[in-house]
This record gives structure tokens, C-alpha cells and sequence, in this order.
């Protein structure tokens, strides 16, 4: 299991720089287009669209981490609640809705980013397939995945009222 932890250790270190440095050029982008824009009159014909593609990226990218990390809003008041047992059984049932949703939609999303009628559909402004921006939905979701999958080491034996070490 320490492969397994040390894996997914690495996958959530690139996962995490991707995200960074994509918001590092989201932000720089935006304040050079603010810049441009109010003090020249003038703007990068690709400066708007490459903002927007980035945000889809660091949204799925950023949400698969946050996921791993537990950082995505859940019902805590309401799951706080219940008992340790109850919790993790009910933290299991939402792990596995979320693996199966993941699933489904990476499968959607994977047959659409690649039909060739959105591969060869060039951007306006930057002049690239919008397979590319769209690609960041199914690495979002694969990511997704591979966390869903990763939780179930700690869920299963919470849900039937063992630890970890046990």
C-alpha cells in the first residue's frame, strides 16, 4: 500500500503545480488584459478565451484536489451529528455516488472532447482544437476517480468500525 500512497502522492504534487501555475497565468493574463485594456484602449484578441479555458482547467483539476483533501463542501453540520459508524457509512454511500457519477461522465466526456467535429473546431483567439480546453474535464474527472478509489482505504474500514492500522 505505501506504492499505492506514494502514487497518488505524486499525482496530487503535479496535480497541484498544474493547478498553480495555470491560475499563476489565469491571473497574470487578467491583469495585463485590465492593463491594456484601461490604459492603452487596447487588448489581446486571445487574452479573454485563454482566461476561460484556464478557469475550466483549474476547476476540474483543482476540484479533484480538493475532493482528495475533503475540501469540497459536504453536509459536516448535519454529518457531525451522527456517530463515527453512521459518518463513515454515510461518507462510503456518497464516495461511491461520486465514483460511479465520475465514471459515467468521463466516459461522456472522453467520447466528446475527441469527436471530430470538436477537434476540428479551432478557437477564435488562440488558434488551437477546442479538443484542448476540453481536455482539462476528463483529467478533472480521472482525477476524480483515482481519489474516489483512493478514499475506500480509509471509508471501508471506518464503515465497518475497524482502523486503519488494524
Amino acid at each position: 500500500m505505501k506504492f499505492v500512497d506514494k502514487l497518488v502522492d505524486v499525482i496530487t504534487f503535479i496535480a497541484k503545480a498544474l493547478a498553480g501555475t495555470l491560475l499563476a497565468v489565469m491571473l497574470t493574463v487578467s491583469v495585463v488584459e485590465v492593463v491594456r485594456r484601461y490604459f492603452f484602449n487596447a487588448s489581446f484578441p486571445w487574452g479573454e478565451e485563454l482566461i476561460r479555458f484556464l478557469m475550466v482547467w483549474v476547476t476540474f483539476i483543482g476540484g479533484a484536489v480538493s475532493f482528495k483533501d475533503g475540501g469540497l463542501v459536504f453536509f459536516d453540520l448535519m454529518l457531525n451529528k451522527f456517530p463515527p459508524r453512521a459518518k463513515a457509512v454515510i461518507q462510503l454511500t456518497t464516495n461511491t455516488a461520486i465514483l460511479f457519477f465520475c465514471v459515467y461522465m468521463l466516459n461522456r466526456a472522453w467520447k466528446y472532447t475527441f469527436t471530430r467535429s470538436v477537434a476540428a473546431q479551432i478557437a477564435i483567439g488562440l488558434r488551437i482544437s477546442m479538443s484542448i480546453p476540453y481536455l482539462g474535464i476528463p483529467i478533472g474527472l480521472t482525477l476524480f476517480i483515482i481519489y474516489a478509489l483512493y478514499n475506500y482505504k480509509k471509508l471501508i474500514p471506518a464503515a465497518f468500525g475497524k482502523r486503519e492500522d488494524e
